[in-house]
């Protein structure tokens, strides 16, 4: 609820500069204030996050991408951030649908999957993801067996994670509050420019107030 509330009276405001437009987002201190109230220091808050995506093959016929899951990558981002002073990842999901249908002509091919603990987001391609540690490979199923569609869920449980601040959630060095990322990369050329599957990430996420 207080989430909800804080990113329905979020202020957005952009300043352009040349060519870059900076957005800076805050809101209404007195309810910031009341919703952070509501939330004791020093005790735990899980919360669960999730975001979504479509994934094509590039013109090149490449099939590649990250979800990560720093803190910024989220809706809720901004208001998390607004109401806790720290945060660390306990877990994520992801689900991978391929998009085929019955009368795709897509070329099948193998996908190579892994959570990269200490990225925040970048795209790699297929050996360097089998290299990392709890990576998998599967093959996308051949287009219209029995008209089903196939699956892929992967799990990453992050153990012993230090807290890091909600405004810079993360680290390119440390094990520690948002870091990490899921990445994949087909092993050859595809077919281009088409979808090839959905997927779905879900993180559970622990906030505190520091005071």
């Amino acid at each position: 609820m207080a989430v909800n509330a804080l990113r329905n009276s979020q202020i957005v405001r952009t300043e352009t500069k040349g060519l870059t437009s900076d957005v800076q987002v805050s809101y209404p201190v007195e309810l910031l204030a009341a919703f952070r109230s509501l939330f004791g220091a020093g005790r735990g808050y899980d919360f669960q996050l999730h975001l979504s995506g479509t994934q094509a093959s590039t013109g090149g016929g490449v099939v590649q991408g990250y979800h990560a899951t720093t803190l910024s990558a989220f809706a809720e981002g901004s208001a998390l951030a607004a109401l806790f002073d720290e945060c660390r990842s306990l877990r994520s999901m992801l689900t991978w649908t391929t998009a085929f249908g019955q009368t795709s002509s897509a070329i099948a091919v193998q996908i190579a999957l892994a959570f990269d603990m200490i990225s925040t987001g970048a795209t790699t391609t297929f050996t360097p993801i089998l290299r990392l540690a709890g990576s998998t490979e599967f093959a996308i199923g051949v287009p219209g067996r029995g008209g089903s569609y196939t699956g892929h869920h992967s799990r990453s449980i992050t153990r012993g994670r230090l807290y890091g601040m909600t405004a810079s959630p993360y680290s390119s060095t440390a094990d520690v509050g948002m870091n990490g990322a899921w990445v994949w990369a087909s092993n050859i050329v595809t077919t281009v420019s088409i979808n090839y599957a959905f997927t779905t990430l879900r993180a559970i996420v622990r906030f505190r107030c520091r005071a």
